[in-house]
């Protein structure tokens, strides 16, 4: 008999607010309005009126990003519940705080992020985004061409 597969629990640091225009926030919109419920359970950021595909997609968490105390707000709700994966992460001290917690307490999240090539090789890569593509923090790396794959 097969065994009953257990929901994925997914953080990501981007924000489902329907007027966002971020590449990358209408990116994770559009990953997460696809992905299956009944498989996945997502928790999103939010600062004004969620994107209504979102809102009103089954097994959607939001938490609200306020003017304040987000980074320890968000960390202590992980603590209780431990992501299995953390998609896309930024630059900011929520991930940095992220990264550090998860080397410390041993979490097994698995961390999904990206690169854009423009300007790879022409100007220094900020440190964020090295942290992202640490090996030690990312466990595939793909890309679409031999020039990025030698930067990643």
């Amino acid at each position: 008999m097969p065994r009953p597969s257990r929901v994925i629990k997914i953080f990501t640091p981007s924000f489902a607010d329907e007027t966002g225009t971020n590449a990358q926030n209408l990116t994770v919109k559009e990953v997460v309005a696809r992905l299956d419920p009944e498989r996945f359970r997502v928790t999103m950021l939010y600062e004004r009126a969620p994107d209504p595909r979102i809102a009103a997609r089954p097994n959607t968490i939001l938490w609200q990003w306020r003017k304040r105390g987000n980074t320890l707000r968000t960390l202590l709700r992980m603590l209780t519940d431990v992501p299995d994966v953390y998609f896309f992460p930024r630059e900011g001290p929520l991930d940095e705080k992220f990264f550090a917690l998860r080397r410390r307490l041993g979490w097994h999240t698995r961390v999904v992020t990206y690169i854009v090539s423009g300007g790879v090789g022409l100007v220094p890569t900020p440190s964020g985004q090295l942290r992202n593509l640490d090996f030690y923090d990312c466990h595939f790396n793909f890309s679409f061409s031999g020039f990025m794959m030698m930067w990643v």
